[in-house]
């Protein structure tokens, strides 16, 4: 995950709309990106302690999303308006993918919670929205959605409001999409019998779909095996195995 620093110039959609419209929209498996799993690197030698996994193979679905790491003032408070904030910790899943049709830039989007205070003009009642798109350029850069659609005769009006922030950008497993791990865990060793927890995710990342505890004896040999897993055994003691993976799952 990386920091980025940002200066955001934004149109917020509770605060107005833009008049002209120039997106067009992208091809929604763009929304999901997969992961190819793959440990470790076969005939190298590895050290692993108890409760790790050994190996893994397999493949997951995740979304790009963002996260605020401070505060951000949007809007302070006047007269006629509450004052608008992003709160610390907010975060967004990326939503949807445009292209600017005007300049044919393809953007990111990213929906963001934006709060805003009890205000007399607003029936005295504090708000939150969870529909603020904050999109993501090719250059890396990260304005709302609305700057990007309004048209040139407006200018800097009641749609822009300045934004100081500091984002953090991650990958949240997507848990509607197609995933399928095994693992091989270490379990520890009692005399010369080695203990491990084979486990399958199917679908949901957070639970097994399956789990097997399986037991070997070192007397009979140095390679266990497991479906098409082979492990070369060099050393095993209650709390650390080194071993070499010679074919994974």
């Amino acid at each position: 995950m990386k920091k980025v620093l940002i200066v955001l110039i934004s149109a917020l959609i509770i605060v107005g709309c833009a008049s002209t419209v120039y997106f067009l929209p992208a091809n929604s498996n763009d929304l999901t990106k997969s992961e190819k799993i793959d440990f470790p690197g076969i005939n190298t030698l590895n050290t692993m302690g108890l409760g790790d996994t050994l190996a893994s193979k397999g493949y997951k679905s995740y979304t790009p999303a963002i996260k605020v790491l401070e505060e951000v003032t949007i809007e302070n408070r006047t007269g006629t308006r509450p004052r608008h904030w992003v709160p610390k910790g907010s975060t967004g899943k990326l939503s949807h993918v445009l292209t600017v049709a005007k300049t044919g830039e393809k953007i990111s989007c990213f929906n963001l919670r934006v709060d805003w205070e009890a205000h007399w003009n607003w029936y005295n009642q504090p708000g939150t929205s969870d529909n603020n798109p904050l999109c993501k350029g090719m250059d890396g850069n990260y304005k709302w959605q609305s700057e990007y659609v309004l048209d040139d005769e407006r200018g800097l009006g009641m749609d822009f409001v300045p934004f100081y922030g500091q984002i953090e950008e991650f990958t949240q497993v997507n848990l509607n999409s197609p995933s399928f791990i095994q693992e091989f865990i270490y379990n520890g060793r009692v005399d010369n019998a080695l203990k491990f927890v084979y486990r399958e995710f199917s679908g949901d990342y957070i639970k097994p779909a399956f789990t097997q505890e399986i037991q070997y004896d070192l007397n009979s040999s140095d390679m266990i095996g497991f479906k098409s897993l082979r492990i070369k055994i060099i050393e095993a003691t209650n709390t650390e195995i080194s071993y070499i993976l010679e074919s994974n799952f």
